[in-house]
């Protein structure tokens, strides 16, 4: 009980570490185990401490390999080494680098500095600075980028963001040369979609719900952006298939209500004979402060729609 011989171990641990600085720095969780290094502390069943200095594994089953200062306190997390690193959730994984947090359940980041993985099943390669929040979103590295919706992606250099588009993906400058601020210059791709039975319009998004501020190409106060997209739309069976191409330069102001489509052009490309009613048209949304891709199908006819929409942009 003294800190020299450290607390009483848990059942069927093993404690080969024998510098701490306080009683309960030892393996005293049942089945735990610390494999050396000082002041560890590896106190919940099945925990691993292999060793370092100051590593804490509390969860359940969750393992610090080395380094320093780094917890692993979710069940199942990882700290595989680095410095004061922190695994929070269940089967969260941090490879290395320090000051990172991996909050959500799954998360993982590879390494960097001062990175956050706090949406689940999401992934943050590395870099410093970025911030990876929504579900199932990456970022692959670079600098204080930004992926903060489902299935979103920024896939490195600085600054970039997915401004809470589920499914976007961007593409930002590599070293800021406008100026240091999220999103000011970079690039997005986004596949949007829809199944229609019917010649209702109907307006395309990247998710199952209807079209709204988180599943369409929205852009951010004080931006604008061109956008060149294809659509391409099919029924079963090798059926009757049509395509578009189209361009356009939209602009947002200090709110969604100030959007605007400076000017568009949409054309069909190719069509079987049996698709000629079908349409694509592009218009500003001043409800969500984005730009709506609505497609008009065809009576009893099950029609898929895919678009994709690649922008360049530039904000204030």
């Amino acid at each position: 009980g003294t800190a020299a011989g450290g607390n009483k171990r848990g059942s069927w641990a093993v404690d080969w570490q024998t510098k701490r600085a306080a009683a309960d720095q030892v393996a005293s969780g049942a089945a735990a185990v610390i494999g050396g290094g000082e002041n560890n502390k590896s106190s919940n069943f099945d925990s691993t401490v292999a060793g370092g200095s100051f590593n804490q594994a509390t969860g359940i089953a969750s393992t610090v390999g080395g380094g320093s200062s780094n917890q692993a306190t979710g069940n199942q997390s990882t700290v595989a080494g680095g410095s004061s690193n922190l695994a929070t959730n269940s089967q969260a994984t941090i490879g290395g680098g320090r000051f990172n947090a991996a909050s959500g359940q799954y998360a993982t980041i590879a390494g960097g500095q001062d990175i956050t993985a706090s949406g689940n099943y999401t992934f943050n390669g590395g870099g410093e600075l970025n911030v990876v929040s929504g579900a199932y979103a990456s970022v692959l590295s670079g600098y204080a980028n930004l992926a903060d919706a489902k299935n979103s992606a920024v896939l490195g250099g600085a600054y970039g963001t997915t401004r809470g588009i589920i499914g976007y993906a961007a593409f930002p400058s590599h070293d800021s040369p406008i100026a240091a601020a999220a999103g000011v210059s970079q690039g997005g791709l986004v596949i949007l979609g829809r199944q229609t039975t019917d010649a209702t319009p109907t307006i395309l998004s990247s998710d199952a719900n209807a079209a709204g501020a988180t599943n369409q190409l929205i852009l951010a106060n004080n931006s604008a952006a061109y956008v060149f997209g294809y659509v391409i739309a099919n029924v079963t069976g090798a059926g009757d298939t049509k395509s578009w191409i189209m361009s356009a330069t939209v602009k947002r102001g200090a709110n969604a209500a100030s959007t605007t489509v400076v000017g568009s052009i949409v054309a069909s490309q190719q069509a079987d004979a049996g698709a000629s009613t079908w349409d694509v048209t592009v218009a500003a949304d001043t409800t969500n402060g984005g730009l709506a891709v609505t497609v008009t199908g065809q009576a009893s006819t099950t029609i898929r729609w895919a678009c994709k929409l690649e922008t360049v942009e530039v904000a204030y």
